[in-house]
């Protein structure tokens, strides 16, 4: 009896611990320039946990369920970008310059 209890809970509780294994990465990059983007914020949804893009413009979220998920990147000067990547994946996220004329000052 005792070593059915055992196998229940173990089996029973090792699908919680797998879902969260997944890593998510990737790269901010300048559209036309291809140069890195740093301090921009991705933002992972709809769970709403944030990051921000080091000096090399890189990023990274551990111990996400597995599957599809949704991020989304802003910065200031870009236009916001909202993307899906699947677990295990690396992307690399081209955003374009938002253009400001002076009659939006």
């Amino acid at each position: 009896m005792k070593i059915h209890i055992y196998l229940f809970v173990l089996f029973a509780t090792s699908p919680l611990f797998a879902q969260t294994n997944g890593t998510i990465k990737g790269k901010v990059v300048d559209d036309k320039t291809k140069e890195v983007i740093q301090n921009a914020i991705v933002q992972l949804l709809p769970q709403e946990l944030n990051t921000v893009t080091s000096t090399k413009g890189v990023f990274q979220f551990n111990k996400v369920g597995f599957g599809k998920h949704t991020i989304a990147v802003s910065v200031v000067g870009y236009v916001s970008q909202i993307v899906e990547i699947k677990d295990g994946e690396e992307i690399i996220i081209a955003l374009q310059e938002r253009i400001m004329g002076l009659e939006n000052v």
